[in-house]
C-alpha cells in the first residue's frame, strides 16, 4: 500500500478525503470500508475505542492501525486525534456563529 509519507500526513478530515479521492493511498476493500464509515461518522472514530470501532466495522483492531499507517500516521491514536480536532474545530465554529444565527432569526 502506498503511504502519503510522514511529512505529508493529513492534518484534517478534508485532507484524508482528498487523499482517498485522488487515489494517493491504495486501500484494500476492508480498509476502504473502514475509511468510508469513519468519514461518514467521524464522531465514532473521535470518541469510541479502537475495539468498538473495529467491532462496528467487522475488522480487527490491527486493521485500524494499518489504515492509519496508509495515511502516514504511526498509530491509530494519532489518526484519531485528527478526527477529534476536526470535531472540536467544528464545534468552535458553531459556537462563534450561533449568536449571529440567533440574532438573524429573532423578530425586530
Amino acid at each position: 500500500m502506498k503511504s502519503l509519507g510522514l511529512k505529508d500526513k493529513p492534518k484534517s478530515l478534508h485532507e484524508i478525503k482528498t487523499a482517498i479521492a485522488k487515489r494517493e493511498v491504495r486501500l484494500s476493500p476492508a480498509l476502504e470500508k473502514v475509511a468510508r464509515q469513519a468519514l461518514e461518522r467521524p464522531e465514532i472514530v473521535a470518541f469510541e475505542s479502537a475495539a468498538e470501532i473495529a467491532n462496528r466495522c467487522s475488522v480487527s483492531t490491527t486493521a485500524l492501525t494499518r489504515l492509519a499507517r496508509c495515511f502516514g500516521f504511526s498509530t491509530f491514536r494519532e489518526m484519531k486525534k485528527v478526527f477529534q480536532d476536526n470535531l472540536r474545530s467544528g464545534s468552535a465554529r458553531f459556537a462563534t456563529q450561533a449568536p449571529k444565527i440567533v440574532r438573524s432569526v429573532q423578530p425586530g
